[in-house]
């Protein structure tokens, strides 16, 4: 009999939840990220890791209970990276700016863990804080992260991004070539409203 009781207690929570969450869930179709991020690229030079920020607004496409689609803009900002080439004169600091517009697939979006893969094309933007120097390249990203829930409308977000360019070429011209991979480590703040 009390098994019976528990079986029957544990299965009307397990409902009240679902009908709970999932309605709760739907009603939220924006987030807004903002978080820390550290860069690290990976190229034919030398390379050193960066700070940065990362700005993120996502809209939900299709609301499902268990998956959800989203359409993101994500903003990328490092800052003070180097890389170098043979002798120490050939070093050239700069900052990054990424922009990829994409899709996020959020699955169990409306439960206290959510994890989420992502990915975009779009532009990125290398500056050299040396002369000036500024180079617009195509880019893509794809990562994938995880959202905990913490209050009803916001999140902690943990995420990896890894931005992919085509080298480029500011201070020295021809120098520089091939493909450049910065992975990025963020964490940070989700609003979802």
């Amino acid at each position: 009999m009390r098994l019976a009781t528990n079986l029957v207690i544990r299965t009307c929570i397990a409902l009240l939840l679902l009908f709970y969450v999932v309605p709760a869930a739907r009603a939220q179709k924006n987030e807004f990220a903002i978080a820390a991020s550290g860069l690290l690229t990976s190229a034919s030079f030398n390379t050193s890791s960066s700070a940065g920020f990362q700005i993120n607004y996502a809209r939900r496409l299709i609301p499902l209970p268990l998956i959800s689609l989203y359409l993101e803009l994500p903003f990328e900002a490092g800052f003070n990276g180097s890389r170098t080439i043979g002798p120490s004169l050939n070093r050239e600091d700069y900052n990054t700016l990424y922009f990829t517009p994409g899709l996020k697939v959020k699955f169990a979006p409306g439960f206290p863990v959510s994890p989420y893969l992502a990915g975009g094309l779009g532009w990125g933007s290398f500056r050299s804080t040396n002369t000036s120097a500024t180079a617009n390249k195509f880019a893509a990203d794809l990562g994938g992260g995880m959202d905990f829930k913490v209050f009803p409308y916001i999140s902690l977000r943990g995420e990896v991004r890894d931005y992919w360019t085509g080298a480029p070429t500011r201070d020295f011209p021809g120098i520089y070539h091939g493909n450049v991979n910065n992975i990025v480590f963020s964490g940070g703040a989700v609003f979802r409203f």
